[in-house]
């Protein structure tokens, strides 16, 4: 995040060249670790909304003749005359005060001829169309790139290494935990000498994949590579209690007073946290463990204007159980 804030700041602080984009970055990492989500609540600080922003799905232009998705159809084509793209001009040119925001998700889903189409934009700050006459400039926006690139690899060689380290047997694992003096944070000098010594090895891999999908000009035209680590057992918590409260403000706004027991919240973090899938993998847990449940009671939960309907939710066994629960006196 705090590559993010620097070209966020320098961008609006206006300290660059004029004539390019504020600002050219790249955010790389697993799928579910908040990349997206980054480029939102960017939109809303600076422009006020969430959805505020341009972004193309570059994961529906795998195919070379889709770079006129993005330029416009070429002359003596159908649409040509009216300069037609995907990139909303009033979203990337937006207003001074204001930077427009187009972000191009999933880039390395896009043919290469389509990411290449982008190389003008990231250089010089606007777009010709392929009609010859509009324009798109990018100079008042800041322009985001996602991508995945990396992520297999990385994931395999950390599964590797978690196979390798079970078998060598938790004795082992034990001597080596005693033998070795404590940091300030709980873990013990090899186990953070092998955390420093994996991140290197995954930065290598990153750089590596990426180098090996763009081209130089390309890699050399982003300001910042932003790279996101997959969500800690804590940070999946976190974003479980934000959803579970967002779930008892709605329902609160329905005259429905929503009680979740501790077990049930351990429980949806413990079949639902995934290095590997991130926070969509809670997402899809909270889906089919909670609110089908909670769904099938909510018809029969017809509140009176003067008491509120009130919902238990507990786990029983293995399952989420919703109950009703009479309303105190």
């Amino acid at each position: 995040m705090e590559a993010v804030v620097r070209a966020v700041s320098i961008a609006q602080a206006r300290l660059m060249p004029t004539d390019r984009p504020l600002a050219n970055l790249l955010f790389v990492g697993p799928t579910g670790v908040g990349k997206t989500e980054t480029v939102k609540a960017l939109a809303r600080t600076i422009r006020g909304g969430e959805d505020d922003f341009c972004r193309v799905d570059m994961s529906s232009m795998a195919q070379e003749h889709y770079a006129a998705a993005i330029s416009g159809a070429p002359p003596g084509y159908a649409g040509s005359k009216e300069g037609l793209s995907v990139l909303d001009r009033d979203k990337i040119e937006s207003n001074p005060g204001t930077p427009g925001i187009v972000l191009f998700d999933e880039i390395e889903k896009a043919h290469s001829s389509v990411v290449r189409s982008l190389l003008h934009i990231l250089d010089n700050g606007y777009l010709r169309l392929a009609n010859g006459k509009d324009v798109i400039s990018f100079r008042n926006c800041i322009v985001v790139m996602t991508s995945n690139l990396g992520v297999a690899e990385v994931t395999r060689n950390r599964n590797s290494w978690l196979s390798r380290a079970t078998r060598r047997g938790a004795e082992t694992a034990a001597t080596l935990e005693l033998s070795r003096p404590r940091l300030a944070d709980g873990r013990d000098r090899a186990t953070a000498r092998h955390a420093l010594w994996m991140n290197r090895r995954d930065e290598r891999v990153f750089h590596r994949a990426l180098e090996d999908f763009f081209d130089p000009e390309f890699l050399n035209r982003i300001d910042e590579i932003v790279r996101f680590d997959g969500i800690r057992r804590e940070t999946a918590r976190s974003i479980l209690d934000r959803d579970l409260d967002t779930l008892r403000g709605t329902l609160k706004h329905r005259h429905i007073v929503l009680t979740i027991d501790e077990a049930v919240t351990e429980h949806l973090l413990s079949i639902g946290f995934s290095h590997v899938y991130g926070a969509r993998a809670l997402e899809r847990v909270l889906r089919q463990e909670l609110l089908a449940p909670l769904s099938a009671h909510l018809h029969d939960c017809a509140a009176s204007s003067t008491s509120p309907a009130r919902l238990l939710l507990k786990l029983q066994g293995d399952r989420i159980v919703c109950r009703r629960v009479a309303a105190t006196a």
